[in-house]
């Protein structure tokens, strides 16, 4: 399985929509795999050092601790699964819209 991060802030009324009805359900379905970073944490300084987190809502995508893609705008609950459950060797999100 992926993890999917899903960095937003308390400030953006998209992003908190987003939390609320998209992301935050998938996070009790998928514990461990999607998670919601929206104060600067941990997670959020490690993938700030990696490539500058300068937008909201961001998406990112990792499997097996390493970054595939990263997404800042909007993935429907849909698309984040077949993130989560994708089980080939690379994802890109051209697959992930088909």
């Amino acid at each position: 399985m992926r993890d999917v991060f899903y960095i937003s802030a308390s400030y953006c009324n998209q992003c908190q929509r987003i939390k609320r009805e998209i992301v935050a359900p998938l996070v009790e379905k998928y514990p461990g795999h999607v998670s919601i970073h929206e104060n600067y944490d941990a997670k959020i300084g490690e993938l700030d050092n990696r490539k500058r987190v300068n937008r909201v809502p961001l998406f990112v995508v990792e499997k097996d601790g390493v970054e595939e893609f990263r997404f800042a705008g909007e993935l429907s609950a849909e698309e984040i699964e077949a993130i989560v459950n994708y089980d080939g060797e690379v994802l890109t999100l051209e697959e992930v819209r088909g």
